[in-house]
């Protein structure tokens, strides 16, 4: 729980600040993330979801792009997480394992919707019904990160995308993260009009 209360936190502060254009999220040691502490879901009491969910809806709302680097196990909200940033690099041992089911519980952080949209349904249905594992290169097939890098290059390459796009004008980001967000779920005429007016205001 402290620890998405500090993410959620952090994310406030990078939303807030002019000087901070993007935000990267990258981990330590062998794994990008274990998954969320199975003992916070025993001791939750009925109907509560914990932390877990703030954190999902800050990322989800976010308006800032986004980079991820993932290597190893990226287990549960450390695979729905990344389903609302905007560029994930993964390392070649990377694996995206969702245990949902086998945990009695549901897909979560709208990840009934994205995978099957993205994967298409059969290999969703692979991930969030049978819980199978991931792997890197089915990942970067299949649309769910964007590369795939040795182990020894995750680092630096996940960071000279966030330099990158820290370098580019800070609105045209945000407005063109926000229009690809949001066109999911309007009909294209809408998008169209609404991308050149945005196109000529920023111009």
């Amino acid at each position: 729980g402290a620890m998405y209360r500090d993410m959620i936190a952090l994310l406030n502060v990078a939303e807030q600040s002019e000087e901070i254009r993007v935000v990267l999220f990258a981990a330590e040691g062998k794994s990008f993330s274990a998954g969320n502490d199975l003992v916070d879901f025993l001791n939750a009491k009925p109907g509560e979801v914990g932390e877990a969910a703030n954190f999902i809806k800050a990322i989800y709302a976010f308006p800032k792009v986004v980079v991820a680097a993932v290597q190893g196990n990226a287990v549960g909200v450390g695979t729905t997480m990344l389903l609302h940033m905007d560029l994930v690099v993964a390392s070649e041992d990377a694996k995206f394992i969702t245990p949902f089911a086998d945990l009695g519980a549901v897909p979560e952080a709208g990840s009934a919707n994205l995978i099957p949209a993205w994967l298409g349904y059969q290999r969703a249905a692979r991930l969030l019904l049978l819980c199978e594992p991931m792997l890197a290169q089915e990942a970067y097939e299949t649309g769910l990160v964007a590369k795939v890098v040795k182990r020894e290059e995750l680092e630096a390459t996940a960071r000279n995308w966030a330099v990158a796009l820290a370098k580019k004008p800070p609105r045209a980001l945000r407005e063109s993260k926000r229009l690809m967000r949001e066109s999911i779920n309007k009909p294209l005429y809408e998008v169209v009009k609404e991308d050149l007016a945005l196109f000529g205001d920023l111009l």
